[in-house]
Parts: structure tokens; C-alpha cells; sequence
């Protein structure tokens, strides 16, 4: 039609990898699908600091002022030589969690997203935060909770580790929980507490 713009077939090469894509865009509402097969494809050309390799393929679907959704099937590959998967669809309409379903690893460390009766549910799991901040060091769980117009957030963290300036600051026993309402307007309630806190010479 001639108010949609189109892309039939769109190849990328780098390094030993390709990307190829196929997509439209609609002039009157932006509404937008995009595919995505990636084929070993080196990401050094973008992003030269975090060398990234993957396979797999993605879809974008949505409109302006409208929702958004992201499906993501069987992206694999590595980052900075870490394992990474990205699997799951998602969708968006631009406030709280999305809805859906995801799981998201990089080495260790896991994301995960599940629906629930009332919501959803987003876990993040910290088990080789090295693997994400050099010199750091983790062992919890972040969880958040939608249900309708509520986030509500708990923090369990036995251990955490984190570089600092001359060493590092290591906490221990880190836990919480508390919520935050966008009904008529935000109301942020919560608590957190803390079993031990080391930096350098000092500790509490």
C-alpha cells in the first residue's frame, strides 16, 4: 500500500555472521513488524567494548501510543565469553512490568518473568555477578510483583560483594520488601535491613 513503508529482505554481514530482516511501517498509526534471523552474527562492529555473539531470531510488533510486543526465540550465544539465552514474548504498553513470559541468563545469573492469577511476577536471581561487574561478587534473589496498579518488591540477598576505591564493600544478611501503588497518585512504602557491612578498615 502507499502508506506503508516496507523492507522485503535486508542482509547484514559481520564477521563470520549475518543478520537478516524483513519488516513495515504503517504512515498513518506507525504500526510496525520487524523480523529479525541472526546467524552467528559478531556484534563487535556495534559494540566494541562488549564482544557479543548470536544466534536466533526476534519479532517486533506494536504502534505508536499503542502496545508493544517482542518475541525472542532461542537467542543464544555469548557475551565477554559468557553463555547468554534470551527466550520469551513480550508485550508492553509502556508503564509497570511487562506482561508475558521471559528467561534471560547470563552465565549464572538468571531473569525470569512469568504471568501470575492476578499479574506477573519478575525474579532476578544473582549467582556470578562477576560475570557482570569485575570484581564483584553475589549470592540472592530480587523479586517483583505486579498486580494491577501495585509493584511490590522483596530483596533477599545473603551476600554481595562490590568493587570499590583502595578494595571492596561487602554486605551481608541484605533484606527487604515494600511496594509502590500508581494509582491516584505514587505511594512508595518499604523496609530494608542489613546483618553486616564491611568496606576496608570498617565494618558494622
Amino acid at each position: 500500500a502507499e502508506d506503508r513503508l516496507s523492507v522485503s529482505a535486508l542482509s547484514v554481514q559481520s564477521g563470520d555472521g549475518e543478520l537478516r530482516a524483513l519488516g513495515s511501517y504503517a504512515l498513518a498509526d506507525g504500526a510496525t513488524v520487524v523480523s529479525l534471523q541472526l546467524d552467528a552474527l559478531d556484534l563487535a562492529a556495534w559494540l566494541p567494548d562488549q564482544p557479543t555473539r548470536l544466534d536466533g531470531s526476534a519479532t517486533i510488533t506494536g504502534a505508536l501510543g499503542g502496545e508493544w510486543q517482542l518475541g525472542l526465540d532461542r537467542l543464544e550465544g555469548q557475551w565477554r565469553g559468557l553463555p547468554l539465552s534470551l527466550n520469551g514474548d513480550l508485550s508492553w504498553a509502556g508503564q509497570g512490568l511487562p506482561r508475558g513470559r521471559l528467561d534471560a541468563t547470563v552465565d549464572d545469573n538468571r531473569l525470569s518473568l512469568r504471568p501470575t492469577t492476578t499479574g506477573h511476577e519478575a525474579t532476578l536471581t544473582l549467582a556470578s555477578l562477576a560475570a557482570l561487574l569485575p570484581g564483584a561478587d553475589s549470592s540472592g534473589q530480587i523479586v517483583l510483583r505486579q498486580d494491577g496498579e501495585r509493584l511490590a518488591w522483596t530483596i533477599d540477598i545473603a551476600q554481595l560483594t562490590l568493587p570499590a576505591e583502595g578494595g571492596t564493600t561487602e554486605l551481608r544478611g541484605l533484606s527487604g520488601q515494600g511496594r509502590v501503588d500508581f494509582a491516584d497518585e505514587i505511594n512508595v512504602d518499604g523496609k530494608l535491613s542489613l546483618a553486616a557491612l564491611q568496606g576496608g578498615d570498617v565494618s558494622y
